[in-house]
């Protein structure tokens, strides 16, 4: 209970590296979760909706969890 894991694409895929220092999905995790106020599992879908669209739905950021709090 309590926890959370996040990987870069989804399962069976492999993710992208990318052009810049990161990968698209570090990157995109970089810029999201500086965001105040907000849940964690509403910053990962800005995070998957990023990397999707960037990578023109090539790759989706997938999610495992068991949380119980917020």
């Amino acid at each position: 209970a309590g926890t959370l894991i996040s990987y870069s694409t989804q399962p069976h895929h492999v993710a992208l590296d990318g052009d810049g220092d990161n990968s698209l999905y570090s990157g995109a995790l970089a810029r999201h979760m500086s965001a105040p106020d907000i849940d964690v599992l509403d910053m990962l879908k800005r995070v998957r909706r990023d990397v999707y669209e960037r990578t023109n739905k090539a790759q989706l950021p997938w999610d495992n969890h068991a949380l119980i709090d917020d």
